[in-house]
């Protein structure tokens, strides 16, 4: 038996394990994320939140504030970055298959709402009336009539707790 066959065979194939490896160690991060259910999220802007029981929909990142009762929404194009922590008796990530349109939607309408323009410091408060194709319908306190402003200009909305409830309980 030539003894330069074996070595070249288990040069293979630790070559071959050594080429795999980084896929096994990508997969095993690609996958981790999803077991979180604590999202750091920092916006373009600066601010820091950070949310429990995130979701994650086509066009935005949802959850409760840690300590609170009220759910944030973000905009994708409102953050900058995301980083995944994992708590005990937390429920981890959901993964929504909808548009921001059709999650607001599920809201007992109208909604008490918080909102934060994009560029904006200001915060402002009213109601959710509707939300279609990208844009959101609001209120404020004695104003006349609704407005609407594109989804992906808010740096965030804030939903109070009842109506949050109505969700969880549907």
């Amino acid at each position: 038996m030539n003894l330069d066959y074996v070595f070249e065979d288990l040069e293979a194939q630790f070559a071959a394990e050594r080429e795999a490896a980084p896929d096994l160690a990508a997969n095993s991060l690609r996958f981790s994320w999803l077991d979180s259910n604590v999202l750091n999220v920092q916006l373009c802007q600066g601010q820091q939140h950070r949310l429990i029981a995130p979701m994650f929909g086509n066009d935005f990142v949802a959850g409760l504030i840690a300590g609170s009762d009220r759910l944030l929404i973000f905009a994708n194009t409102a953050i900058l970055r995301l980083t995944f922590e994992t708590q005990p008796r937390l429920p981890p990530v959901r993964l929504l298959d909808c548009k921001v349109s059709d999650f607001l939607n599920q809201f007992e309408i109208p909604a008490a709402v918080l909102w934060r323009q994009a560029n904006q410091v200001a915060e402002h408060s009213g109601f959710l009336v509707d939300a279609r194709e990208g844009f959101v319908f609001l209120a404020e306190a004695g104003a006349p009539l609704p407005f609407a402003l594109p989804f992906a200009q808010l740096s965030s909305l804030q939903v109070q707790a009842a109506e949050i409830q109505a969700v969880q309980n549907s």
